[in-house]
């Protein structure tokens, strides 16, 4: 069973989280921004969602999760972002069900047109030692972990929380499906968006490239790009610069 959850009154924003993340790092980031009903769910494979054995985890198998839930609770239109694997969720869902998305709210995306693109490629080396009781010990072993850890040793910090042991045993096929699939098919079909869209990237943000964020800005008619700063960096401001902007986007839409 999904699980689904939807916070305030007023007009339906459906927001994603990240790969290896929960309906939590939503529910942080939206909770003090009222005059919305939020709607926010794990992802199969993640939270307190099962990934069903015969299931093979996808942006479009995700999506047709979503409106799946979606329709369950009666939300046939909604304003739609998400954060990273959230933000490719939300571009999937506006390319595949355009009847169904108001605007777009895309947050630090880690996808273009290319399936296991190199800035994401310690996540499928982390999937692979997940299984062993060491596995955490492993990866820090792992040249492109060192990597990230020495220039910014809050992202290395970061990583390892996908070896906690309450994630969903599944997790790891996740990492390495999601990894190596992509959003859509081909970078011009961001210009077939015709909807209000704001776009936030950072830098200091192995996993998030800045550039993915420019690329997709520039390819998404008339979309707003704004640049905040890295979570790695401040994590108390990133989460307040990314709730004003939100408030900017809901008072121009």
């Amino acid at each position: 069973m999904i699980n689904l959850k939807t916070t305030g009154e007023g007009i339906p924003f459906v927001f994603q989280h990240g790969l290896g993340a929960n309906a939590g790092q939503v529910e942080q980031l939206v909770s003090g921004i009222k005059g919305i009903k939020w709607v926010y769910m794990d992802m199969p494979g993640h939270g307190n969602s099962a990934l069903a054995k015969e299931a093979v985890p996808s942006f479009d198998f995700y999506v047709d999760q979503l409106v799946e839930a979606l329709n369950a609770k009666g939300i046939e239109k909604a304003h739609f972002g998400g954060i990273s694997m959230g933000a490719g969720i939300s571009i999937n869902m506006a390319l595949r069900y355009p009847e169904k998305v108001k605007s777009l709210f895309l947050v630090r995306p880690a996808w273009i047109d290319e399936g296991n693109p190199a800035h994401l490629r310690i996540l499928s080396e982390a999937a692979e030692l997940m299984s062993f009781s060491d596995g955490i010990e492993k990866v820090q072993q792992e040249v492109s972990f060192q990597a990230i850890n020495k220039e910014i040793p809050n992202a290395g910090q970061s990583l390892l929380t996908i070896f906690n042991p309450e994630q969903q045993k599944e997790l790891p096929i996740v990492l390495k499906a999601m990894v190596n699939d992509k959003p859509y098919a081909q970078l011009t079909a961001l210009q077939k968006l015709a909807l209000p869209s704001t776009v936030i990237g950072n830098d200091d943000d192995p996993l998030h490239p800045y550039d993915i964020a420019e690329t997709t800005h520039q390819n998404i008619r008339g979309s707003v790009l704004n640049k905040v700063t890295s979570r790695y960096v401040d994590g108390t401001l990133h989460q307040k610069e990314i709730t004003e902007h939100i408030k900017k986007h809901l008072l121009h839409i």
